[in-house]
């Protein structure tokens, strides 16, 4: 690992430049397909400096930001912890198509719980508030909890296939079981890369105690001018998006239409319990763009766990008598 001093870099290191000028002065001879060596930066290199001050968030913006995220919490932790409750408390209601919805709003209060207040706190500060433990967790935890969301809704559309389309054959609880099983494990593997490769970055400027928190990938060289590429990144996000986007989407998207088509041709199918409009415009990845457009994207993501157990739950008639019978007992 290399270390940065001031009389190296002349006194010229800033942010987000530093790395790529810093490996052609380390390395003129760079060899293409040869790991980056880590370059330890010292904060308090440009201590002697000023630098561009952020511009002040509006208290507008932080007051609308504010009442967004406190509605959307409260939607998501009252509406999933309710329906967790309803669910595990009347045997009833223990059936596989719940048990999944059930695991659908763990895995929704896990995103209010652990996700919403840390992007909402980093939106409304010019500096990363949280210090490096919550760095490596935030992101963890994030794809981690979206990624069970998603199997789980994948889920929930295949075996509402099965009852549809084999309406004979037994649901299987031991197999929803394994499923819901498979659904953290997988969210979890998703997840782990982030807690090693998130890393806090700080810079003590003259006027400024600058701190965010980034991805730290391996590097290679793919250039002799010493150009950098993260393949390693690169495959992780691929197979991200393969397996939280397009699986998912291509699965419900099949199941449903296998199930409507079903139904269409059948001259008495009776009432089903399906209701495959819901599901299908469901789960978007958060997209990290920039500013606004970041904030706005990210908010939509974690909204989706308030109103999944409204679009999910309502589909129940035992679940919608549970919510009325409550509501009868808290009125009187």
């Amino acid at each position: 690992m290399i270390n940065i001093n001031d009389t190296a870099k002349r006194n010229s290191l800033n942010a987000s430049s530093a790395p790529d000028e810093m490996y052609f002065y380390y390395f003129p001879q760079c060899v293409p397909g040869m790991a980056v060596p880590k370059i330890e930066v010292d904060p308090y290199i440009v201590s002697e400096y000023d630098t561009i001050l952020p511009e002040p968030i509006p208290n507008y913006e932080i007051a609308l930001k504010l009442i967004a995220y406190i509605i959307s919490f409260l939607m998501a932790f009252i509406g999933n912890a309710s329906l967790v409750w309803n669910i595990m408390t009347d045997k009833k209601l223990r059936t596989p198509t719940n048990a999944l919805i059930t695991n659908l709003a763990a895995s929704d209060l896990m995103v209010a719980c652990t996700c919403m207040w840390i992007h909402l706190g980093n939106s409304i500060s010019t500096e990363w508030p949280f210090g490096s433990f919550i760095c490596s967790a935030n992101q963890f935890l994030q794809v981690t909890a979206v990624s069970s969301s998603t199997v789980t809704m994948a889920a929930i559309a295949l075996e509402r296939f099965l009852v549809v389309i084999f309406p004979l054959k037994s649901k299987g609880k031991i197999k929803i079981k394994y499923g819901i099983l498979a659904s953290w494990i997988i969210a979890v593997l998703n997840g782990l890369p982030h807690l090693f490769t998130r890393r806090l970055e700080e810079l003590y400027w003259a006027n400024r105690h600058e701190v965010w928190c980034r991805s730290d990938w391996p590097q290679i060289f793919t250039s002799e001018s010493c150009d950098t590429a993260e393949p390693l990144r690169t495959i992780y996000y691929t197979c991200l998006t393969i397996i939280m986007y397009f699986l998912p989407v291509f699965i419900i998207a099949v199941a449903y239409v296998a199930i409507m088509i079903k139904l269409l041709t059948r001259v008495a199918p009776g009432e089903s319990t399906s209701s495959p409009k819901d599901d299908q415009k469901k789960r978007k990845v958060p997209d990290y763009v920039m500013n606004e457009i970041n904030f706005s994207a990210i908010f939509l993501a974690y909204f989706n766990s308030a109103i999944n157990p409204i679009l999910y739950a309502g589909m129940s008639k035992k679940l919608r008598q549970k919510y009325k019978r409550f509501c009868c007992k808290s009125s009187d």
